[in-house]
């Protein structure tokens, strides 16, 4: 025990977190590994079958897609779907028969292969593509799926099903009882036998799309007071995003991480998953996992899968300023989201302002005494008499 804790010591265990998504590194990687994936292992002799079921157990398994987050493929990007083979069995051996004519039986594996189809379905889609053992442990997933319409929660299911088929040569050497019961005899024949091995399996990767659609909450009219400058963005998306950015007039002002990265590995294939950041900006990103379909404010009905509130200030700086919010998604792409907004001044009187002069006044209608020092006189007048008249009352 003693040793164990020196060693963990001495050695920590360690992962790499990724602030960007290594997303390019890992599809190519995958495909690469895919070769080998052939697990197949053999015994002898019938400690794990017998001569009628040599095989203990043989499948097709589907290991992931080649370029994916959080078991996330994205619209547009090549993916291939990955599958491991999978076997155990006898090459061969004898088997001897229980009873009083014990007959003998000879086995010796000669072949194993395997024919199948990968079927992948996306909304009333689907597509079949033939497999068999001599062909690759990947699939191209095709291009004529519609992606791009997903919510970000869509499924694309994967279904792979087939049939291994184990060849054997057989040596029988069956012992029966003669009429009488008393002598056994020996009936010998030698043949080939086919075991055959179904195998199913079926996964479900979610599809992540590009459209998403933009509100301006505040200043909702494009236009504010520059004491208190906001650029506060509602997005819906059907994709996710790990990072955001502000910039004022090309400069970033403000930025929040909501995720990391890690990567996770199992028979050579990389996995990439996601890390909560606890980041300590004020500028807030706020991220809702809401299926939203805004009717009245998008024209074709689109559906989304996630909602960001992204609420950001900046100094008071009078003028049309340029505001930028970046947006990076799980897949190591960028979108950009370009705003002209005017920060003014208030005015008083129509001519003063909090700013002093500038061109970048909301103006107010003038305001002149002269117009009314008669409404004022006369207001005086109608105070005294009313006052006058009150003691009166108050007196009688």
């Amino acid at each position: 025990m003693k040793l164990i804790v020196i060693l963990i010591l001495l050695f920590p265990l360690s992962f790499s977190i990724f602030f960007d998504s290594p997303i390019n590194d890992i599809s190519s990687h995958n495909v690469g590994v895919a070769s080998s994936l052939s697990f197949y292992s053999s015994f002898t002799g019938n400690g794990e079958s017998s001569v009628e079921n040599p095989v203990s157990y043989a499948n097709l398994t589907l290991e992931l897609a080649s370029s994916m987050v959080d078991g996330s493929i994205l619209s547009g990007n090549q993916n291939y779907v990955i599958f491991s083979r999978n076997a155990r069995y006898s090459s061969g051996g004898e088997y001897t028969e229980d009873g009083i004519c014990q007959g003998r039986f000879l086995t010796e594996f000669k072949d194993k292969v395997f024919e199948g189809s990968v079927i992948l379905t996306f909304h009333n889609n689907t597509v079949t593509i033939p497999i068999n053992s001599g062909g690759n442990n990947y699939v191209l997933v095709p291009n004529s799926f519609s992606f791009e319409d997903s919510d970000g929660a869509d499924n694309l299911t994967v279904t792979i099903q087939g049939s291994f088929h184990f060849t054997y040569a057989r040596e029988d050497y069956n012992s029966v009882l003669d009429s009488e019961g008393t002598t056994c005899g020996s009936v010998f024949s030698e043949y080939d036998k086919i075991y055959e091995i179904p195998f199913y399996n079926s996964k479900n990767f979610t599809v992540s799309g590009r459209k998403y659609i933009n509100l301006l909450i505040a200043p909702v009219t494009g236009e504010q007071w520059y004491h208190n400058n906001h650029f506060d963005n509602l997005v819906l998306s059907s994709r996710k995003f790990y990072l955001a950015d502000v910039l004022l007039n090309g400069v970033p002002i403000n930025s929040r991480r909501l995720k990391t990265f890690e990567i996770n590995t199992s028979n050579g294939l990389q996995s990439i998953y996601t890390l909560n950041y606890n980041d300590s900006s004020n500028f807030t990103v706020s991220e809702y996992s809401v299926k939203t379909t805004p009717i009245s404010i998008e024209v074709s009905n689109d559906s989304f899968a996630y909602i960001y509130a992204i609420n950001s200030t900046y100094p008071a700086i009078l003028g049309d300023n340029n505001l930028t919010l970046v947006l990076y998604d799980y897949f190591g792409n960028i979108i950009e989201i370009n705003r002209t907004i005017r920060s003014n001044a208030v005015s008083a009187y129509g001519s003063l302002t909090d700013a002093g002069a500038s061109s970048y006044v909301r103006k107010s209608a003038p305001f002149y005494y002269s117009d009314y020092e008669m409404i004022g006189g006369l207001g005086t007048i109608i105070l005294i008499i009313f006052v006058l008249y009150s003691v009166r009352i108050f007196r009688n």
